[in-house]
């Protein structure tokens, strides 16, 4: 991991654990689809049994890493 990666990793983790003191708000949708909706008006989905968001940041980095979405479930 380079030493960037591991910057983005750690703003992200730390953007998580704030996420809901920010106003982000997560509505279940059904048993493991959670729409998870931003202070400015976005909403997202979360599948909790695949760990993946339908987010840019979480699309972009599919794979590699989780976006704050993910990790602040």
């Amino acid at each position: 991991m380079s030493l960037e990666e591991a910057r983005l990793l750690a703003n992200v983790q730390h953007r998580a654990h704030h996420l809901f003191t920010l106003g982000y708000r997560a509505v279940w949708l059904d048993d493991h689809l959670l729409e998870v909706a931003s202070p400015q008006g976005g909403t997202y989905e979360i599948d909790t049994l695949a760990c993946s968001c339908s987010c840019p940041f979480f699309v972009k980095h599919a794979g590699k890493f989780s976006c704050k979405h993910v990790l602040g479930y």
